[in-house]
């Protein structure tokens, strides 16, 4: 309460950190309105009150969103003497919440698998996949790039190879 004033009236923004789905409950002396007419708007907020009492009161739900991550893989193989060389570039897409782990399915055959990406805190290999810890939360775009050689006979008609795969993915 401000004193002395004779009347006190404003504007509520709320923005929900990442991650978080908000949902309004019961509220008294607060009028709903749209978050573009906020004075002050930062553009981040998805709730807009406005009061002309400074009592007012307002009940808010929180639901933790979970992520939703799709991937687009491109693979470049490259024949040599005797030796497969490969690449795999892993495009991400990571929506609703962050995510600090990453993991990959890579052919057993693959050898001197190596990964590459920003904020790589570690990677090890557990029960034949990758796993890929980053040092903060992923959200949005996130990319990462896989370097592996894979022996051959080149006396051989053909070679077997296989792709990587994305796990924890609704899509790839």
């Amino acid at each position: 309460h401000l004193t002395p004033a004779d009347r006190q009236d404003g504007t509520l923004g709320i923005s929900p950190a990442v991650g978080i789905a908000l949902q309004e409950g019961e509220s008294s002396d607060l009028r709903s309105i749209p978050v573009t007419s906020l004075r002050a708007a930062r553009g981040e907020e998805a709730l807009g009150y406005s009061f002309r009492k400074p009592e007012w009161t307002l009940a808010l739900k929180t639901k933790l969103l979970q992520p939703c991550v799709s991937a687009e893989i491109f693979i470049l193989v490259t024949l040599g003497n005797g030796f497969l060389t490969g690449s795999a570039t892993i495009h991400y897409l990571i929506e609703n919440a962050g995510v600090q782990e990453l993991i990959l399915a890579v052919p057993d055959n693959w050898q001197n698998v190596d990964i590459t990406g920003a904020d790589i805190r570690r990677r090890n290999l557990e029960n034949g996949r990758w796993h890929i810890h980053l040092q903060d939360r992923a959200l949005g775009r996130y990319t990462l790039a896989v370097t592996y050689d894979q022996a051959f006979d080149p006396q051989s008609d053909s070679i077997k190879t296989a792709g990587i795969t994305t796990q924890g993915t609704v899509r790839e």
